[in-house]
């Protein structure tokens, strides 16, 4: 899983967050940010096949602390 600038699969700056913890059902991951953070999606990317399964905007917590999820 990867936070990016852009939607696009293959645009943009792209940060590793996490390994998926499974290949199947619903998942929710919490991210914490710098203040600031350019990071608009969250990309799902399988590094074996180089190929984008996945995209989704990120969604700010209730937190004000940078916590995203």
């Amino acid at each position: 899983m990867y936070l990016s600038r852009s939607p696009n699969y293959r645009k943009g700056d792209r940060v590793y967050v996490a390994r998926l913890r499974r290949a199947w059902g619903a998942q929710s991951y919490s991210v914490r940010l710098p203040g600031g953070a350019p990071f608009s999606h969250v990309i799902v990317w399988c590094r074996k096949f180089d190929v984008g399964i996945a995209q989704a905007p990120a969604v700010a917590g209730r937190n004000a602390d940078g916590w995203c999820g």
